[in-house]
């Protein structure tokens, strides 16, 4: 079996107010757990927003950092990675959490997203990066 890993970036709609940004935070937060409970063989799912540039001595704008949300995810295989597509704990939060996003004119009721697919070549995670 392959592992799945991919890099998805969703983006979001320019013009979400306050409320509604952390609402969605929320419920990406709530969204990884479930995975993490319902679906055992998500090896990895880290949901990110922008930050600031620590290279730089700046600050990153409201809109800026509500550009994009970035998932990154691992899979044990394509298997578990359809599996994440057509559960619940995903297409309950495409479903709760679209009007977030801007649509994908290609494919109506659903999110614009670059998704690229990863082959690893060498790396690993340490024991303290889930901390």
């Amino acid at each position: 079996m392959n592992k799945i890993t991919l890099v998805s970036i969703w983006d979001v709609r320019p013009d979400i107010s306050d409320d509604q940004w952390l609402s969605l935070v929320d419920n990406l937060q709530s969204l990884a757990s479930t995975v993490k409970a319902a679906e055992p063989q998500t090896l990895a799912y880290r949901v990110h927003t922008a930050a600031a540039d620590p290279r730089k001595d700046s600050s990153l704008g409201q809109q800026e950092a509500r550009r994009h949300i970035t998932f990154y995810e691992i899979y044990q295989s394509e298997e578990a990675f359809q599996k994440h597509l057509n559960g619940k704990p995903f297409t309950g939060f495409l479903r709760e959490n679209l009007q977030y996003f801007v649509e994908n004119p290609e494919r109506k009721n659903y999110p614009l997203t670059h998704t690229t697919f990863l082959q690893e070549q060498s790396g690993f995670f340490s024991e303290s990066a889930d901390s």
